[in-house]
């Protein structure tokens, strides 16, 4: 029961993810403002670049996890993809709030915003939600045991979020 709810739980909010990146591509111009692009950079082209890569990563790595036979990987994977999916859930999340103006607030606080929920609130949300249920399916895994290793993932899947979604890459026309 614990593996279908918590695997349900991921593949949920794949699926709502996957619906507010469709609204939010629709509106560019609303939740895209702020987001960095170099002058005549066009924002539809920013917003599906950091809207679809994340996306079709986080559902590759989900496939990969379900997939593979060997229990070992398949907890660090599915682990990893849960802090991956949080980071774009998250993102998508800020984007909303600063571009609908639920949050009327500047770019610069916004970004320390984003900040406080990258570094802080998804890292414990998987650490106190998701970790635990995993330890239940997986109470063998060394990956879960480990809270260096959580980190260093929390750190890694961060980064690859940033990187896809294009906070450190320069687009070019």
């Amino acid at each position: 029961m614990v593996k279908s709810d918590v695997d349900g739980a991921f593949e949920l909010i794949l699926v709502i993810t996957g619906i507010v990146c469709a609204i939010m591509s629709q509106y560019p111009e609303y939740f895209w403002k702020y987001f960095p692009t170099p002058p005549g950079f066009p924002i539809s082209l920013a917003a599906t670049r950091s809207l679809i890569l994340p996306l079709i990563i986080a559902l590759i790595m989900w496939v990969v996890g379900k997939l593979t036979t060997s229990k070992r990987y398949q907890a660090v994977i599915k682990v990893f993809a849960w802090m991956y999916a949080l980071n774009i859930t998250f993102g998508n999340v800020i984007m909303y709030l600063l571009g609908s103006r639920w949050l009327p607030l500047e770019p610069e606080i916004g970004a320390g915003l984003g900040n406080i929920i990258f570094f802080l609130i998804v890292p414990s949300l998987n650490y106190v939600v998701v970790i635990p249920r995993y330890k239940e399916i997986y109470p063998d895994s060394k990956f879960l045991q480990s809270k260096i290793m959580f980190i260093i993932a929390s750190i890694f899947a961060l980064f690859l979020f940033l990187f896809t979604a294009g906070y450190f890459t320069s687009p070019s026309l």
